[in-house]
This record gives structure tokens, C-alpha cells and sequence, in this order.
């Protein structure tokens, strides 16, 4: 009993009682109570685990013909009443002040639904819905977790919060490790037990867990009767000493919370539950499919995997506490917990050689073989082997528990392995055991680190205000990730298999992800230490939410350089954050056209009379010839006009103008892509060349955005604005071809509307004019303000007192050390990017559709990689000199990336005759490329680790090399500089694709080899000279200045 005293009574320190909230019995009294809490949550978690391995005996037993569907719906029935009456139950504990009344209410429900499932032996007819019924209930109890957790948040200081947080989940993984624990420790009453009434009522292994269930729950009734649960909530009174209020109503109320973090962080925690849950329905199918494990090895060990990482995880509760008093809590929770599950995702990828071992009939034999040693199994004694047995129509055992002896070759039934009624099996690598343990050890870590940190952060967004409807939308939304995540992942994985489940699954994290880091600064608690009284938080209001990107306000650390008043501040910013659209609305354009732009041009055709019959015939001279030129048309626009456009922004005091008629140039060419139809026949493709032609004029913009934010940002500001402007045009870029494909459900035929054809070609170009004719309309002079600050900046700095006197000789050397760099790192990535299809289909012997398939992921996968980079880039220039991040982050990972292609190994190429005119089903390197036969094979870890290096140089070297030049030249206009950037870029864009040529030639070996020896000998270069691209300087008076 002393122990038992000990371990709920706490005793203060010194340190506890410093703020005279409390005394030293309230505050033992306080702490008594969320330890009663830490047993609550405790308790809910095992009454759901404790039953989840003897569930499917006891319901065969109980009606045999109740079958595995209804089981289904046995076991959602817990978080389907969970997600219903959480909201319920928090705004009941709301309206009551107290949490006493609802918890009272909901151990007693769950008493009462325990004794029902312990029972039920004694319903003479429909037991199967009354263990329903019964489930029901106790999720319906379980819905006082919603409370629990608002209490949490109400008893605990801002700085207690974290740890408190930490153990009550670690109280919930422990009610989850213990209950199957549990369940096999009543084996030992067997199937028969002791008779309890009349022989009607037994205690056997089944019913003995919901007595247990019925114990536990009346002991916790007894810890909240009054004398024991004292309820002290803290959090209110803390806030009233930090503001100064006189009452708590009045505390909360002054407290505007960030709905929009709130629901961030709401939306985040249904994404991490519905991820976690593939762990609950996929782990043992995966594992039997992947490694033909038997039903007996994949119970064994998966029991072993999920007991460490169920330690692995309580270890991480136990450490996020000391962890988030070194690192703040939104970086664990962004980094600790949703990058691992990211990388959790991302591992489970297939990467075997080979694909899973298909279960079929020859098989049985390797099954006997496998089990002629190892002791009888139960089958059907656990609730994962059923599932497996939903997931693989093999495994197809329907019968009651029997217990079965070693077997014989004879007397095999189970196929191990993948079942060939999943048709990716057939096709699809499969995984291996180092990548199914690692992807179990990232998500071990990063789960409990995420679900912990995100009730923290979001108790600490809502402030001191009572948080029990709150917390039941949070707990409701994980009961949803709960019911539909079975659903959705059982379903993907059997008809898609690993790449769509994994790829879905992954994608969705880093999405996530990406909205967290993009939200990171809000997900902090409301300030204290501000006297809101009569005041609203204007920040944190949603409108405030909605309108913040354009409502910029100045930092007291840029107010104090004196260079520019709040309103001029504003107006810069919002000016810059319009030219981030501009790329935007460019790379968009290009993304949209350019997947359906070769199939518009096959479908160019013109209408002829047959018979009184209008048919449409194709044009003959319409084929890939054209399509290069097609192609080719933008960026000859761009390299062309790009120098004009820069010129003439030098001359010209606002940039507004040249913005508005490049943008009407857009509107033009894409309007003029959509109106082909319109024209004669012969003239058709001419125009959609035209239109191409333009849209590359109009992309001369570039030019005036580089130029412009160049001036438009001080030397601190101008990494993280060119980031945020290549950020923009790679998101663009990526939401192209998804509006692209969204169209296609239009059809190529369309209808018409007033003469005008729209149809999913036409539409593409009609949207981005409509887009372009808004965005003129945001460049009216009310919104687009040309302001400078370069030359202010520089004037303060060095004493002068003309912009002219800031001027300082070019270092010619250094800019066109920059230029070479950027021309180099443009070359290889187009030139990989146009390369990579024909190398997929020669070295991997991928089909049309496989290619597609697979390079769509590969692609889309170093799209997100390149935004993150974008995001990340600011933050690695504080850490690290520019210079130095371009060499060693953009220059040596292009180097790696083309050395990682060189062919290594003994693989052969698969070969492919191209008289069989069959590559849309077989791929393989046609024969007519004799290289083949002698170079050995490049493997897809190479093509993925390489294009990832790709990516990240690329990412970081258009941002960085775009820095070093505006800083390289100074506060002086740089129209004509940047359009020469520009034009490099387009130059590249043109030549790039010749390495095709190389490849189809002279092969791999020429191709990456010459990549790797240029890129090295400009990595060397750059090595010996980087000193030369050193932006810092010392400050000193200008000699121009000295007067």
C-alpha cells in the first residue's frame, strides 16, 4: 500500500511551488489526478486489445456460421463508437466544468459492456449481435478519452505539458502491449473453463478477459469518486498571472486561438493514425506474400518484430520530454516523427532483384518441408492471421479452432507466397527482410514522437480554454484514420500491390510534412505575455489565416535598419510575392502543354466529304520531326528575346509594364493554342509552333523576375526569396500534367461552344489564359508597386549618397565563373531528363506503360525532393557560406550522380529486336545498338539515387547560383545580366537534348563517363577558385565615397 501511495502521491520540488499557483498539497493532489488519468487512458487501450486475439474463436464458437465478414464488423464497431460520441462527450464535460459526471459515466458503460461480452454465453439466440452490440458500447465508453485529454490540458502547466503528454501515451502503448499478454495468460482455462452458473456460464479463456475487463473498470470508477480524483485544473490560473486577468472566463476569452494551426494539426493527426494502421492490417499478409513465410513463422515473428518495436516505442515516450527541452517541440514533431514515418514509407518500395515467390501449387512441398520440424500451431487463434486470411483468397481456412499435428507432404494445403490471384505479384519486385525492418524501426520511432507531439502542440494552440469538444474532433478523427485506413490499404495493396500502397502512403506523409514545416511558425501556444484585454489577435483570427500571405508586416529587426517605412515594407513584399506567380503561371503553362501536346498534334486534322459524310482524316506530316521543332520553339523564344526584354528594364523605372505585356503575350499564345481548329489545315501545325513560340516570348519574364527581386531584396532576404520564386515555378511545374490528366475526362472530341471546340487539349490552353487574364489584373498599380531597396541598403552601409557611388567594378571572372557553373548543372539536367525514358525501356526491358508507371513516381518523387530542398535552402545559408553550399550541396551531388550511372556488375542488357515491332508490351535494348551486348546493365538503385542527386543539385543550384550573381553585381541594374542567365538557360534547354545521340551511339559508359569527367573538372574548378565567389565582405567607406 506504501508503494501503491508512492506511486500516485507526488511531492513537489522547489522549483514546482517558485510561482505561487499552488501549495504543496494541491499540487500533490493535482498530480494524483493525472496519474489516475495516465491509468484511464491505460485501461480504454487494453479493453480494445485485450480481446483482438481471441476475438474470431469466440464468435466461431459462439455461432460457427457468423463468419470472417461479420468479424469485420465486430471489430470496427470499437472506433466507429469511439468517433461518434468523442465530440459528444467533450462538449458534455465542457458544459459541465468537470470531467467527474462523464467519466463516471463511461467506466460504468464500459463495466457494463465488458460484463455483456463476458456473458454472452447466455443469450440464447443472436450472439454474434449482441458481441456487437457489446463492442459498440465499449467504444462508446472509450470516447472519454476525448475528456481525458482535455483534462490533461487544463491540469498541467505549459512546461509540464510535454512530459504529461509523453506518459499518457505511453500508458495507451502499454494498454495495447499488455492486453494480448493478457489474453495469453487465460489459455490456461482452456476452451471449456470452469462452470460459473448452471453449467450456462463459464470461465474459460474468452470470458476471463471481459471479467478482467469488468475489475479494471470498477476499480478506476472507484479512483474518480471525490474522495480520491480532486480535479485541479492550472493552465487558466497561469494564464490569468502571465496577462494580469481577475477571472478565467475572462482569460480564455481574450485568447483568440489559430484555428487554422488547430486544424492543421487535427488534419496531421489523421494522417499519421491512418499511416500507422497499415501496421495493424498489412504487417503479417505482407510478410507471408513477400517471404512465404507459413501462418506459424509469420505469427512467430511478427510477435518478436511488433514486442521490440512496441519497446522502441516506449523508450521514444520516455525521451521526447528531455528531447523537446533542447530542440523545439514543431522540429520533433516535423523531423522526429513525420520524416521517419516518410522514410518508413519510402523504404517499404520494393528493391529485391527479383520478384515474391508466387504461391502456387508446387509449393505445398516447400510447405511440408518447412513445417516437418517446428511444434503444432493454433490456427485461427489470432486476430492478424485472420486478417491475412481476408487479404490472400488462399489462405482460405473457414473451419474452427483446431489444433494441427506436424504435417506431410500430403497433407500440405498452404501455398506460400505471393498468391497469383494478385496480378502484381507476378510483376512486381518484392521486398526484402532489411527493408521491412527498417521501414518497422523508422515508424516504431517517428509514430509515438508524432502522436505525442501533436496533442501537445494542439492543447498549447488552443490556450487555457476548456479543450474537451476539441479534443473529441481529435479523437474522432483518428477513430476515422482507424475505420477507413483497413479499408483503404487492404484494398490497394491487393489489387495494386506494393508500389501504389507504399508511394500512396509515402507521398501523403511528405505532403503533410511539407504543410507542417510551411505552418511551423503558428504551432507554437499562444503568447502570455501580451495584455490582450479589449484587443483581438488580428494574426490569429481566420481571416487573418486566409489573407496573411498578402498582409506582410515588418519585424522590429527590419524596422530598425530605418530603410523604409511599414507601408513601403508591405507594398515590396506583396510586389515580390506577385512576382513568385509569374513562375508559377509560366511553369504551369509549360507543365499543362507539354504532356498532351504530341497527342494534339496527332489529332490535328482535317475534315473531308465522303458519301454526305463529314470524316476526319489525319495529317500525314505531322510526326516526331515536328515535335522537336515544336519543342524546341519556347525556349528559342526565351534565348532570343530574353536579352531585349533585360535591356529594356534597365531603361525603364518600373517593371510593371513589360510584366503586363509579356503576361498578354502569354494570354495570347495560350489562347491561340486552344483556337488551332479555327485555322486552315495545312496551316494548323504552324500555328500551334506559332503559339509555342510565343509562350516562349512571354517566358522572357523570368528575366525581369530574377532582375527585379535581385534589387527588391536586402543582401539577408534575397537566399530565401529566390528559394520561395524556383519554389513556385517547380510547383507549377508539377501541377501541370495533374491538370492535364484531371482533363481528360473531357475527351479528345469534346463539345462545342459557340465555334469553338473544347475539348481536353483546348481546355488546357483556355484555363492558363483565364489564369494569365487574372493575373493582369492583379498588376494594376494599386497592387504591383515597383520598389527597390538594394541601393538603399548598400547607400546606408558604405556612407554614400548616390545610388551611382555604390557601384563597384565587376568582377568578371566571378560572374562567369557562376554563369559556367549554372550552364553545366542546366545541361545535365536536361539532359538526363530527356534521357531517361529511352534508358528505362533499353536497360530495364520496361514496357510503354511500365515506364510511364514507374518514371511517373521516380519523377514525382524528385519533385517533392526539389520543394523541400527550395524550403530547406534558407535555413542551410545561415548555417553555411553561400559559396560553399553551391559547391558542395549543387556542384559534387552532380558529380556523384552522373559517377553513380556508370554501369558496374555482370548484369546483361535484356536485348529487343525492333523488327517485332512489339515495344509497347516488351522493352529491351534494341539490337541495332550493338553496345549492348558487351556493356553490363545500370540497375534501378542506381537510376534512383542518381536522379535523386540530380534533383537536389538542381535545386539548390538554380537558387544559389541566382544569389551569387545578383550579389556578384551589386546594387547596379541587372536586366542585362540576368536576361544573359536566362538566355544560358534556354541555350542549355536547346543542346541538352543531344546527349540522347551520345547514349544511343556509344552508350552508358560514354554518356555518364563524359558527364562524371566534365562535371568533376568543373567541380575542381570551382574548388580551387571559390574563394572568388565569396559574397561577404567587410564593411568600409567606397572610395567614390569619400568626400
Amino acid at each position: 500500500m506504501e508503494r501503491l501511495k508512492n506511486c500516485l502521491l507526488k511531492k513537489p520540488s522547489k522549483n514546482d511551488l517558485d510561482d505561487g499557483l499552488e501549495t504543496a498539497t494541491e499540487y500533490t493532489e493535482r498530480w494524483t489526478s493525472v496519474r489516475i488519468i495516465y491509468y484511464t487512458m491505460f485501461l480504454m487501450s487494453l479493453g480494445f486489445s485485450i480481446i483482438l486475439t481471441g476475438v474470431w474463436p469466440y464468435l466461431d464458437k459462439l455461432d460457427p456460421h457468423a463468419g470472417k465478414e461479420f468479424l469485420g464488423w465486430i471489430v470496427g464497431a470499437n472506433p466507429v463508437g469511439q468517433m461518434i460520441f468523442s465530440p459528444l462527450v467533450g462538449w458534455w464535460g465542457n458544459r459541465l466544468g468537470s470531467i467527474r459526471l462523464p467519466l463516471l459515466c463511461s467506466l460504468a458503460l464500459f463495466s457494463v459492456a465488458s460484463g455483456i461480452y463476458a456473458c454472452l454465453e447466455l443469450f440464447p439466440t443472436h450472439q454474434k449481435y449482441w458481441m456487437l452490440y457489446s463492442r459498440f458500447l465499449i467504444g462508446v465508453s472509450s470516447s472519454s478519452v476525448a475528456v481525458c485529454r482535455s483534462y490533461l490540458s487544463a491540469a498541467t502547466k505549459v512546461k509540464e505539458r510535454t512530459g504529461a503528454v509523453s506518459m499518457v501515451s505511453l500508458a495507451q502503448t502499454l494498454g495495447f502491449i499488455v492486453g494480448p499478454v493478457l489474453q495469453g495468460a487465460v489459455t490456461m482455462f482452456g476452451e471449456d473453463g470452469l462452470p460459473l452458473m448452471r453449467n450456462k456460464l463459464h470461465l474459460n479463456m474468452y470470458t476471463a478477459t471481459g471479467w478482467i475487463n469488468v475489475l479494471m473498470g470498477i476499480l478506476n470508477f472507484c479512483l474518480f469518486l471525490p474522495f480520491v480524483f480532486k480535479e485541479k485544473r492550472i493552465a487558466a490560473r497561469e494564464a490569468m498571472m502571465q496577462q494580469g486577468m481577475q477571472s478565467e472566463k475572462e482569460t480564455w476569452k481574450s485568447m483568440k486561438p489559430d484555428y487554422l494551426s488547430a486544424w492543421t494539426l487535427i488534419c496531421a493527426f489523421f494522417i499519421l493514425v491512418f499511416n500507422f494502421v497499415f501496421l495493424e492490417t498489412l504487417a503479417t499478409p505482407l510478410t507471408m506474400d513477400m517471404f512465404a513465410w507459413t501462418k506459424g513463422e509469420a505469427l512467430y515473428y511478427m510477435a518478436w518484430i511488433m514486442a521490440v518495436g512496441a519497446i522502441l516505442a516506449s523508450a521514444m515516450f520516455l525521451m521526447i520530454d528531455p528531447l523537446c527541452k533542447r530542440i523545439p517541440e514543431r522540429q520533433v514533431l516535423i523531423w522526429g516523427g513525420f520524416f521517419l514515418m516518410v522514410l518508413g514509407r519510402a523504404v517499404y518500395i520494393p528493391m529485391s532483384d527479383t520478384p515474391p515467390k508466387l504461391a502456387l501449387p508446387e509449393n505445398e512441398t516447400l510447405a511440408a518441408m518447412r513445417m516437418e520440424d517446428t511444434s503444432p500451431y493454433v490456427y485461427g487463434s489470432n486476430f492478424t492471421d485472420v486478417r491475412s486470411n481476408l487479404t490472400r483468397v488462399d489462405f482460405d481456412y473457414g473451419g474452427p479452432i483446431t489444433t494441427l499435428e506436424p504435417i506431410t507432404v500430403d497433407d500440405a494445403k498452404d501455398l506460400l507466397g505471393c498468391p497469383p490471384t494478385q496480378e502484381w505479384c507476378k510483376t512486381t519486385r518484392g521486398m526484402t527482410i532489411t527493408q521491412f525492418l527498417i521501414g518497422y524501426a523508422f515508424t516504431a520511432i517517428g509514430y509515438p514522437i508524432g502522436v505525442t507531439l501533436i496533442t501537445t502542440i494542439f492543447s498549447k494552440v488552443l490556450g487555457p480554454r476548456p479543450q474537451g469538444t476539441w479534443m473529441g474532433i481529435m479523437t474522432g478523427s483518428g477513430c476515422l484514420s482507424r475505420a477507413l485506413g483497413p479499408v483503404f490499404l487492404s484494398t490497394i495493396y491487393t489489387k495494386y500491390g506494393l508500389y501504389w500502397t507504399f508511394g500512396s502512403t509515402a507521398v501523403m506523409m511528405a505532403a503533410t510534412m511539407l504543410w507542417l514545416w510551411q505552418m511551423r511558425q503558428r504551432l507554437v501556444p499562444i503568447p502570455y505575455d501580451v495584455n490582450c484585454r479589449g484587443e483581438e489577435l488580428v494574426a490569429l483570427t481566420i481571416m487573418a489565416s486566409i489573407g496573411s500571405w498578402l498582409r506582410v508586416v515588418q519585424s522590429e529587426k527590419d524596422r530598425a535598419s530605418e530603410l523604409e517605412s511599414d507601408f513601403e515594407y508591405r507594398q515590396r513584399w506583396i510586389t515580390i510575392r506577385l512576382v513568385y506567380v509569374s513562375g508559377f503561371l509560366m511553369f504551369l503553362s509549360f507543365g499543362v502543354v507539354t504532356t498532351g501536346l504530341w497527342p494534339y498534334l496527332q489529332d490535328v486534322r482535317k475534315t473531308v466529304n465522303v458519301c454526305f459524310q463529314r470524316l476526319h482524316v489525319m495529317d500525314p506530316t505531322v510526326g516526331k520531326a515536328f515535335l522537336s521543332v515544336v519543342f524546341a520553339a519556347p525556349p528559342t523564344g526565351q534565348l532570343l528575346f530574353s536579352p531585349l526584354i533585360g535591356w529594356c528594364s534597365n531603361r525603364l523605372s518600373s517593371i510593371r509594364v513589360p510584366f503586363v505585356l509579356l503576361t498578354a503575350l502569354f494570354v495570347f499564345g495560350n489562347a491561340l493554342y486552344s483556337v488551332v481548329e479555327l485555322f486552315p489545315v495545312p496551316y494548323r501545325k504552324y500555328v500551334i509552333l506559332l503559339s509555342r513560340f510565343v509562350f516562349g516570348v512571354s517566358t522572357s519574364i523570368n528575366t525581369l523576375s530574377r532582375a527585379y527581386i535581385s534589387t527588391a531584396t536586402k543582401l539577408s532576404e534575397r537566399t530565401g526569396a529566390i528559394s520561395m520564386s524556383s519554389l513556385a515555378q517547380t510547383f507549377g511545374l508539377a501541377i501541370g500534367p495533374i491538370i492535364q490528366a484531371a482533363l481528360s475526362a473531357i475527351g479528345k472530341d469534346g463539345f462545342m461552344w459557340y465555334g469553338l471546340r473544347i475539348n481536353m487539349y483546348t481546355m488546357a490552353g483556355w484555363i492558363c489564359a483565364i489564369v494569365g487574364v487574372v493575373y493582369i489584373m492583379l498588376l494594376n498599380p494599386s497592387c504591383f508597386v515597383h520598389r527597390t531597396i538594394a541601393a538603399q541598403e548598400a547607400m546606408k552601409t558604405i556612407g554614400c549618397s548616390k545610388a551611382t557611388d555604390t557601384y563597384e567594378p565587376l568582377k568578371m571572372f566571378s560572374i562567369w565563373t557562376v554563369m559556367i557553373g549554372y550552364s553545366v548543372l542546366m545541361f545535365f539536367y536536361v539532359s538526363v531528363q530527356t534521357a531517361l525514358s529511352p534508358i528505362s525501356l533499353d536497360q530495364f526491358g520496361w514496357s510503354h506503360e511500365e515506364s510511364l508507371y514507374y518514371l511517373g513516381i521516380l519523377i514525382t518523387g524528385g519533385t517533392l525532393c526539389s520543394c523541400a530542398v527550395f524550403l530547406l535552402l534558407p535555413q542551410l545559408c545561415k548555417r553555411f557560406q553561400e559559396h560553399n553550399v553551391f559547391l558542395f550541396f549543387a556542384m559534387l551531388p552532380l558529380f556523384i550522380s552522373q559517377v553513380v550511372m556508370i554501369p558496374v556488375g555482370s548484369n546483361t542488357i535484356p536485348m529487343f529486336d525492333s523488327s517485332s515491332n512489339n515495344r509497347s508490351t516488351a522493352g529491351g535494348c534494341p539490337v541495332e545498338q550493338e553496345w549492348c551486348n558487351f556493356i553490363p546493365s545500370i540497375n534501378q538503385y542506381q537510376l534512383t539515387v542518381s536522379y535523386t542527386m540530380l534533383c537536389v543539385s538542381f535545386s539548390v543550384g538554380i537558387a544559389i547560383s541566382q544569389t551569387i550573381l545578383s550579389k556578384l553585381l551589386g546594387t547596379r541594374p541587372q536586366g542585362n545580366w540576368m536576361a544573359l542567365y536566362t538566355s544560358i538557360g534556354g541555350l542549355t534547354r536547346i543542346v541538352g537534348p543531344a546527349s540522347v545521340v551520345v547514349y544511343v551511339r556509344f552508350g552508358t559508359y560514354w554518356l555518364f563517363g563524359l558527364g562524371a569527367t566534365v562535371s568533376g573538372l568543373v567541380l575542381a574548378w570551382m574548388w580551387c577558385y571559390k574563394s572568388h565567389l565569396r559574397t561577404t565582405k567587410k564593411k568600409a567607406k567606397h572610395p567614390n565615397c569619400s568626400k
